[in-house]
């Protein structure tokens, strides 16, 4: 039996992305309850989302799952660039760097909770080509804000993102339900602004092969 160059190629890539989303679903089990049916939902393009209850009582985290246009070095720079969050991130309005691996970001809540801002420790770390990233507030306005993010390849220019966030207010302000349901519409957007930016992050790539005029 004799396989092109291609085609091995190409049974590689399938055996990367399951692998990627099996994973996922490993490290969330209760993510989904048919790993064919999130399978197929990422790669028409879907934001896969859902809630994960934590160990200790109050909102659920939000936690979405999809596959971006874009290799994970691209991905895990447009997510580690917290400075440019104001740029491209819906509900942000400022964002500082205090020194390469911390940060004070200002956001604007919807009604009934209130404008905020973290100060944020900021991790990074690469293992067997996955891009991970994790954040925790150290001070801020909130009772508690964290977040992680994992960035898989998907072939030679696409990558598996899966990108959760806690942020708990102050007491009071607002039913955990109603909080938990915001987690999720958080992270579905802005799973689709990394999307939109790393979009144009490739467009202003030089293509493979190209050549660029000399001055």
């Amino acid at each position: 039996l004799v396989v092109s160059k291609q085609e091995d190629k190409m049974n590689a890539y399938r055996c990367l992305f399951t692998f990627a989303v099996v994973s996922l679903l490993l490290a969330a089990p209760a993510a989904a309850s048919d790993s064919k049916e999130l399978l197929a939902k990422i790669r028409t393009g879907k934001v896969v989302v859902h809630s994960i209850v934590n160990k200790k009582s109050g909102p659920k985290t939000g936690r979405a799952i999809a596959v971006v246009d874009a290799p994970p070095e691209v991905v895990a720079q447009i997510i580690g660039e917290i400075d440019r969050y104001p740029e491209f991130v819906p509900r942000c309005t400022d964002s500082r760097k205090v020194d390469p691996s911390r940060f004070v970001v200002f956001t604007r809540l919807p009604w009934p909770l209130k404008d905020t801002w973290a100060y944020i420790q900021l991790e990074r770390r690469n293992q067997d080509g996955m891009r991970h990233l994790s954040w925790k507030m150290i001070n801020g306005t909130l009772r508690r804000y964290e977040g992680m993010a994992w960035v898989q390849p998907l072939g030679e220019s696409r990558s598996v993102l899966t990108y959760q966030m806690l942020a708990v207010p102050v007491a009071g302000l607002a039913p955990d339900s109603l909080i938990t349901r915001g987690l999720r519409n958080a992270v579905k957007a802005m799973v689709k602004a990394v999307r939109k930016r790393a979009a144009k992050v490739m467009a202003q790539r030089p293509a493979p092969g190209a050549r660029v005029a000399s001055k």
